[in-house]
């Protein structure tokens, strides 16, 4: 699905916003067309713009925002192809996706742990760019030479 896609929107409210932040980033990084989905003033205009050529990522884990559940609804209902990560089948996600991956996030503590669903980023990720190699060597080489001209990183020489 991600090689299939034109663009690639990724949605994560809340605590999910982590895990968007974190895939958004490593696609970019591999030359994908990716772009995070913010409930912002535009959100509205973005879910237009979206279509059949694109692909829409869902990270929608128990307390599911509302905002989220919606954006997915508007975009299936286009007939947009949709991802889905979740904690379960019971999801309002789930029914609505072309593709759920189902990632526990029950903890022995009042947090969740998210252990699970980047391992499992981890693993696509991993396998993305090997499957693309040389686009992700050199984007990676690019932006390289960008942050050095940006001087972005400190020079750990003299720590």
């Amino acid at each position: 699905m991600l090689d299939n896609a034109s663009n690639i929107y990724v949605c994560g409210m809340r605590s999910s916003s982590i895990l968007m932040d974190f895939l958004v980033q490593n696609l970019r990084v591999q030359g994908y067309n990716v772009t995070p989905f913010q409930l912002n003033g535009y959100f509205v205009d973005q879910l237009c713009k979206i279509n059949e050529k694109d692909l829409f990522i869902s990270f929608a884990f128990s307390r599911y925002t509302l905002e989220s559940i919606k954006a997915l609804e508007f975009v299936s209902n286009k007939n947009v192809p949709c991802a889905s990560f979740t904690d379960t089948v019971l999801s309002p996600t789930y029914k609505l996706s072309n593709l759920t991956f189902i990632c526990e996030i029950n903890s022995y503590t009042y947090q969740a742990s998210y252990v699970g669903v980047l391992a499992l980023l981890n693993a696509i990720l991993t396998e993305t760019a090997l499957r693309h190699k040389n686009r992700t060597r050199k984007h990676i080489d690019e932006l390289e030479v960008a942050l050095e001209y940006f001087d972005t990183f400190t020079d750990n020489k003299n720590s």
